[in-house]
């Protein structure tokens, strides 16, 4: 599967914290695509970056401390990653974690439906 083929393409997304030690980096060249009307899981053990890579996505880490490093991330043939923040604001994407309870609450979502 191609980034064109894919409603979500995340390509090589690297990310990382400042401390007083210094950067730390936390996502290290993350890929994955999710074709339009499907559903991917990141599973993984706690703390090995689930959560920051579909923070990472929706640039909802704060900046300070947070940076994305490297990679990029595609929606809908669009690069979220190129995009100024008011325009992230009104772009149309869905991240819903499963929460280790079993809930199920999105991290960030819009109502705005694909094609737009």
């Amino acid at each position: 599967m191609t980034a064109s083929d894919s409603l979500l393409s995340v390509d090589n997304l690297s990310v990382s914290f400042a401390t007083e030690s210094g950067r730390v980096r936390v996502v290290e060249d993350v890929s994955f695509a999710v074709p339009g009307g499907h559903t991917v899981g990141l599973v993984g053990e706690s703390g090995c970056g689930k959560s920051v890579t579909a923070m990472s996505i929706m640039r909802l880490l704060p900046s300070p401390p947070s940076r994305v490093d490297g990679g990029r991330v595609l929606f809908d043939g669009k690069d979220l990653t190129a995009l100024g923040d008011a325009a992230m604001r009104d772009h149309p994407c869905v991240i819903c974690p499963c929460r280790g309870d079993g809930g199920r609450r999105p991290l960030a979502y819009s109502n705005t439906t694909r094609g737009k």
